[in-house]
């Protein structure tokens, strides 16, 4: 067993210009199916070992069941043991020091079983659309990237609509979108960030749960026997009901606000182990799901597994103006020395937001309240959390990004199956256009092809809901409780139409603004 830890524990570190860069030693091959079983098992025993610290918490409290994760990304064996050597003791009962050179055997066997070829953790964002951040160095530039591949790609970002066929078309189009392969500018959150690899990675901006998920006493054998299902067979089914007996069947030692932040930080990492573990061994991938991916939850209600995810944005949209919210001390001092803790939650909004979006992209199954089933939170961050440029003009940061959000979500609570809408048109750009903000703050003149990208794609955006409504009318007369709030989204899209089609046969948009007018008023 010693040789095997030896082989298992290489790690070749190259100095290159200066900087520590981790080259991964080739995996040893356990080769023998048993062996590996073996080392695993011995692993998952001492994952869920109580540790000294965290009121007992083990690995499993924050991480996979299996440590899937730490497999996943090439953590190095000297990261594995540094930061779980706080947790091992030799004490009786608790994670000693030689299980936890069990759970580093672990990571190698799951490696090997799974065939894994491990992410780079500094560079990996789970959930990243397409892979990868579009290119650029602003919000802005990254903007451009966006609306450069949608108008290189579908013709809602380049083929007027100036009829009703072309924005059927454009529907169409609209719904068959799949948003978790389509690139974007956003950065999404890494896996997890540590300071001892610098200042940069000093953050709360990232999917790891810092205060562990404990089973209460009285749940142990039934929050493990949960885990070994799972593992076992991993299907939806067994993932949910792991989700849903987080609240029941665990617990924390903190009971302040951010126990709920961290809560849902766990449960998302549930999920996206899920989806880590269907990449690799072959399964149903994330991006082959329905718009919405899970429409009913058990027992035939409306699913709240996706909002683990929505809600750590949410969690850090109501905690925002505060200078630190309720994290215990010695989390804040350690993870975000040095860093302002509103800067932190800016950081986490907008990615966790759009994180959520992709598990649902109507927002009609994820909780809490109208306000996120409008798209509101996200047309409103995405529109203010960002670093302004150097000129310091307050224009749109993600522009672009936020009429695409707001037409897809709009387009999918209409038109997916899964909502069964035959009633009425649902229009709602939330705050997209709330507040006459499509205008106030689309990109600047001093910024001509983005501005030109941007009032291309919601001048579509507009004209095709506004052709929709039309039909809708036409078809099903207007819905007399609803003609107010129709009145009202079809001033703000004239509004805007008026502002930025300069160049365009303005005539057209004029009688069609007219044909609803006689509908409505």
């Amino acid at each position: 067993m010693r040789v095997v830890l030896a082989v298992l524990s290489l790690v070749v570190f190259v100095s290159l210009s200066g900087c520590d860069t981790l080259v991964p030693a080739q995996e040893p091959p356990l080769a023998d199916p048993e062996e590996r079983a073996d080392v695993i098992a011995r692993g998952i025993e001492a994952f869920r070992t109580p540790g000294v610290i965290d009121a007992g918490a083990s690995c499993a409290s924050c991480h996979a069941p299996d440590g899937f994760d730490l497999a996943y990304f090439d953590f190095s064996d000297e990261d594995l043991r540094r930061r779980g050597a706080a947790h091992a003791s030799d004490k009786p009962g608790l994670l000693s020091h030689a299980q936890l050179e069990d759970i580093v055997a672990m990571v190698h066997a799951l490696r090997a079983e799974h065939q894994i070829i491990p992410k780079d953790p500094k560079t990996h964002r789970p959930l990243q659309p397409g892979g990868e951040v579009l290119p650029g160095d602003t919000p802005q530039e990254r903007d451009l990237a966006f609306g450069q591949q949608l108008e290189q790609t579908f013709r809602f970002a380049s083929v007027p609509v100036l009829d009703r066929k072309e924005a059927m078309r454009q529907r169409d189009e609209w719904l068959a979108v799949n948003p978790r392969t389509l690139p974007i500018g956003i950065p999404l959150n890494r896996w997890s960030e540590d300071p001892h690899h610098g200042p940069a990675h000093a953050s709360l901006a990232d999917w790891l749960p810092l205060l562990p998920r404990i089973a209460r006493e009285e749940y142990t054998d039934d929050w493990w026997a949960l885990h070994n299902a799972y593992l076992a067979n991993p299907t939806d089914e067994r993932l949910f009901a792991l989700l849903n007996s987080i609240q029941e069947y665990t617990g924390t030692s903190y009971d302040g606000d951010g126990a709920g932040f961290m809560r849902h930080k766990y449960g998302s990492v549930l999920l996206a182990q899920h989806f880590f573990r269907r990449e690799v061994t072959g399964g149903k991938q994330f991006e082959d799901y329905p718009a919405v991916a899970f429409p009913v939850g058990t027992g035939g209600h409306r699913s709240r597994i996706p909002s683990h995810v929505w809600q750590v944005g949410d969690w850090a949209r109501v905690n925002d103006h505060l200078p630190k919210a309720e994290i215990p001390e010695h989390i804040l001092n350690h993870v975000a020395e040095g860093r302002d803790f509103r800067e932190d939650m800016k950081d986490v909004k907008l990615s966790w937001f759009w994180s959520g979006w992709l598990f649902d992209q109507s927002l009609q199954f994820t909780c809490c309240g109208n306000s996120t089933r409008n798209g509101e939170y996200l047309t409103h961050f995405i529109n203010r959390d960002w670093k302004p440029d150097d000129s310091g003009v307050n224009g749109s940061g993600y522009g672009i990004h936020n009429v695409f959000f707001a037409t897809k979500r709009q387009i999918t609570e209409n038109f997916d199956p899964v909502h069964g809408r035959d009633d009425y048109l649902r229009i709602n750009y939330a705050n997209f256009h709330g507040y006459g903000w499509d205008i106030s703050r689309e990109p600047r003149d001093h910024e001509p092809e983005r501005q030109r990208l941007y009032r291309e794609i919601t001048l579509n955006s507009y004209r095709m809901m506004l052709y929709l409504l039309l039909d809708a009318f036409e078809t099903n007369g207007v819905l007399e409780e609803r003609r107010d709030r129709w009145q009202e989204r079809v001033i703000l899209m004239a509004n805007f139409i008026e502002h930025a089609s300069k160049d365009a046969p303005l005539e057209h948009d004029r009688e069609l603004v007219a044909k609803l007018e006689a509908w409505l008023w």
